[in-house]
């Protein structure tokens, strides 16, 4: 990493819930309460480190000696965890003391203390004080979302089990019976069976039995028309990008209703 990048982790670092500098004087200087104003910047905290020029600058505005002690306790740069490499050349930049620690409170550190990693952070100008504030701020990687699972058609079919259902078998299969009047859809995913029409009157039901769910995992599917007088189209087959769905168009060329039945059937 490039000093200049360096320097810039430990630089202010804006976020939307904080106070700027700029942000601070303006309040001042348009008459705010020097005390609601300290309170403020305790629960909101300042995107920077206050030096010398920035409390001079601060005193001419108007900010009392209580609110300017209350800007460096609430001090709160943002960004990720820092990693071990980048705390390493940042200790050899010989940083203020004080404003590095609010850093690693403020960030943490995405590594764990070892002792071959605390003799490097005291090679690189750090001591064991620093040491243990870095081994108290350990983050772990955040938890992914949950992935959104669209729901199937609000249609269901009955999903029934046949025997031996075995939801662990190497293999299975599943019987769609149904009565269909011109184009509708059918859906399977795991135990759950659905229709959308896409054209025509509205399927009707016979039998739909399973041996087991079909597996949210990677298969190799068949599909097969036992009985109809139309065309059965497997649209759609289960993989990860579909959340394992089975997607079949039926289409009925007749008047009418038909009776059809439909064998799909699986290996892992």
């Amino acid at each position: 990493m490039k000093p200049v990048l360096l320097l810039a982790l430990l630089a202010p670092l804006a976020m939307p819930q904080t106070f700027s500098r700029a942000t601070l004087i303006e309040a001042l200087q348009g008459g705010r309460d020097a005390a609601q104003l300290t309170e403020d910047v305790k629960q909101r905290g300042v995107d920077f480190y206050p030096n010398e020029e920035d409390e001079a600058a601060l005193k001419q505005a108007g900010a009392t000696p209580a609110f300017l002690a209350s800007l460096k306790s609430s001090f709160r740069p943002a960004g990720p965890p820092i990693s071990q490499n980048d705390l390493l050349l940042v200790l050899k930049l010989r940083p203020e003391r004080k404003r590095l620690e609010r850093l690693i409170e403020a960030r943490g550190v995405d590594f764990t203390i070892s002792p071959t990693v605390g003799s490097e952070i005291l090679a690189a100008g750090g001591d064991s004080a620093l040491v243990g504030l870095i081994a108290l701020s350990k983050r772990l990687p955040p938890t992914p979302p949950a992935p959104v699972i669209p729901p199937l058609p609000p249609n269901p079919i009955p999903f029934q089990r046949i025997s031996p259902y075995d939801a662990k078998a190497t293999a299975g299969l599943c019987d769609l019976r149904v009565r269909v009047d011109q184009d509708v859809e059918f859906y399977l995913r795991g135990e759950e069976i659905a229709y959308g029409v896409k054209r025509g009157g509205l399927p009707v039901p016979a039998d739909s039995s399973c041996s087991q769910p079909l597996p949210q995992a990677p298969v190799r599917l068949d599909m097969r028309k036992v009985r109809g007088r139309g065309k059965v189209t497997l649209l759609e087959r289960p993989d990860a990008g579909n959340h394992y769905t089975a997607r079949i168009l039926v289409e009925d060329p007749g008047s009418g209703s038909d009776l059809f039945h439909i064998r799909l059937s699986w290996t892992r």
